[in-house]
């Protein structure tokens, strides 16, 4: 069973609330109310990059493979279709490359190594 943990990132002082100061400091359930709009939750997926960093919600991710293919990013996102995390291509916020969804479980592809190379709050 993986572990259930957020990371907030408020963009009134565009900076991330990491999970251990939410656990400690605050009432999750206060910051997730709607009516706190300049927070944004990102859930962990459970899953680790290839330096060990925890992906969530938000991060773009740098997919490098072993068979000469070229890198290619994704953001991480929740996908009700999917029930699971997943990732989607995308040049800016408002255009999806393609529609094709890239599965976060990459075990035994050609997939060399998924790196976090930065997200969707980075300017």
């Amino acid at each position: 069973m993986r572990e259930i943990k957020f990371r907030i990132f408020d963009d009134s002082v565009m900076k991330y609330i990491e999970w251990e100061e939410i656990r400690d400091n605050y009432n999750l359930w206060n910051l997730l109310d709607w009516d706190h709009h300049h927070y944004t939750p990102e859930q962990y997926s459970g899953l680790k990059d290839k330096n060990g960093k925890e992906i969530y919600e938000g991060d773009i991710l740098e997919i490098r493979y072993n068979n000469g293919l070229e890198p290619i990013n994704i953001t991480v996102v929740w996908s009700k279709m999917q029930t699971g995390f997943s990732g989607y291509r995308k040049s800016n916020p408002d255009e999806v490359i393609d529609s094709h969804w890239y599965s976060l479980s990459f075990s035994g592809s050609i997939v060399d190594g998924i790196y976090i190379v930065g997200n969707i709050h980075d300017k």
